[in-house]
């Protein structure tokens, strides 16, 4: 070990000793301190040990007490002493402690590299697998360059400029995020929010991918950039739901190339129009989270409004082994959360639903129904169940009339904006998704853009 490395760790204890109040600053754990006899590590152990209980001074009498029979392994009361007089100054506290910090790090990077050598020359490693532990073990040591000692500001401070965002708001007219797949929609939450994690959930041929295909067409041709991680279906079957829905295409006629002079216009509009919006797709089989995160913060610097869209949730690769699924999915749940936050992006996952709410007399979905629902309970901002009564009851009574379905959009969480349950139509052949007020939409080629209020009921208060 380096002298400098093993005389900053008697610094800092020392300095701690001096004036007790500096281990409140202390941002070292145990394990840091790597004098070759072990006694630095115990020594900050009993400290933090002792800090814990506000009735007990920390001193060298009150270390030497707490470590018992173990003082003579810390090189009994005298070291103690030694540590506390060695000190130059405790004035350079945070400069002893950044390079005890430099120092683990720098250890701990040479021991990840030399396990994660060992793990590449197993035969059974998965590729994926490794360079997912290795994406995860730098992100850990990352995370230790930060000492987090200035991240506390006064709250004053973040207001600062407040007036324009406020004058920005009015201007947008209360839709401060990305615009979502109806204008209702937007009116309870705002558009998808930067850093917020989103998840909608439905029964399978409920309508899924289709709403989240409309839902990414709005917010490009807003002017939002938006890519799509689909882990089910190819970048060839997504695209087609987009000329489908942009263009006003059958999607039957589609798959079967039947398609008439004026569906050939309406295919030629949805291309160029395709083209020109800024939506992007990785149909990358088997990605794991690692991918995710490493391609939306390239995708960041290139678009920095990026929305990101996630079909499903359930199927994104940990990239690294469980012995429970449920324990995966949430790994997967808290980290797009993390991506959202750490990338101040939204998020919106798709969420596989479990079929127990068809065993109820009322099938629409409740958080309850979520897949491994705890976690992603937990972990989502917003929470929006899709239902079609028509999937269930043939003869009921909501339908849009002309092969439109009437869809629900209940928003059974809403962190900051409260819950409630908006109606839409859904052209089942385009895929499109319709205010009810523009149910009736042209029959010609191409789409229009604008909203209009809908039928919304039941919203609740702030969550």
């Amino acid at each position: 070990m380096m002298n400098l490395q093993y005389e900053a760790e008697r610094f800092v204890l020392g300095s701690i000793l001096q004036q007790p109040d500096l281990i409140d600053e202390c941002y070292l754990h145990p394990e840091e301190f790597m004098d070759p006899d072990g006694r630095h590590k115990l020594v900050m152990e009993f400290m933090r040990y002792l800090h814990e209980d506000e009735g007990v001074p920390l001193d060298v009498m009150s270390v030497a007490q707490a470590a018992g029979d173990k003082l003579l392994k810390l090189g009994g009361i005298s070291y103690l002493f030694e540590l506390k007089d060695a000190v130059p100054s405790v004035a350079n506290f945070d400069y002893y402690q950044s390079i005890v910090r430099q120092a683990y790090v720098k250890h701990k990077s040479v021991g990840m590299l030399g396990m994660l050598q060992d793990l590449g020359m197993r035969q059974e490693m998965d590729a994926k697998e490794l360079v997912g532990k290795a994406q995860e073990a730098f992100e850990e040591l990352a995370e230790l360059t930060v000492t987090n000692q200035s991240d506390v500001v006064k709250m004053s401070e973040v207001l600062k400029d407040h007036h324009k965002t406020i004058r920005e708001r009015q201007h947008k007219q209360g839709i401060t995020g990305a615009k979502t797949a109806s204008a209702d929609l937007d009116l309870l939450t705002g558009g998808h929010q930067d850093g917020d994690f989103e998840v909608i959930g439905a029964r399978p041929s409920i309508g899924k991918t289709a709403y989240i295909v409309d839902d990414m067409k709005k917010t490009a041709q807003a002017g939002r950039p938006a890519v799509m991680f689909s882990l089910e279906m190819t970048a060839r079957q997504i695209a087609e739901r987009f000329i489908c829905n942009i263009g006003n295409i059958d999607n039957a006629k589609l798959r079967t190339g039947n398609l008439s002079d004026t569906d050939w216009e309406r295919w030629s509009y949805a291309m160029e129009e395709l083209d020109r919006l800024p939506i992007y797709i990785d149909d990358t089989p088997g990605m794991t989270l690692q991918d995710i995160q490493r391609k939306v913060k390239q995708l960041k610097k290139q678009h920095p409004r990026i929305v990101v869209y996630i079909d499903f949730l359930q199927l994104v690769n940990p990239g690294k082994r469980f012995s429970k699924e449920h324990e995966g999915v949430a790994y997967v749940s808290k980290g797009l959360k993390q991506i959202a936050r750490k990338y101040e992006c939204p998020v919106i996952a798709i969420s596989a639903v479990s079929r127990k709410c068809e065993e109820r007399q009322d099938k629409r979905p409740m958080m309850s129904d979520l897949r491994e629902s705890g976690s992603i309970e937990s972990d989502a901002d917003i929470i929006i169940f899709l239902y079609r009564d028509d999937y269930y009851n043939p003869n009921t009574e909501k339908n849009g009339g002309k092969g439109l379905s009437i869809m629900e959009l209940i928003v059974a969480k809403g962190r900051n904006v409260g819950t409630g349950t908006i109606e839409v139509a859904f052209d089942k052949k385009t895929g499109k998704i319709l205010d009810l007020d523009r149910k009736h939409h042209e029959d010609k080629g191409g789409d229009s853009g604008g909203g209009a209020h809908n039928r919304k009921r039941g919203a609740g208060g702030k969550g």
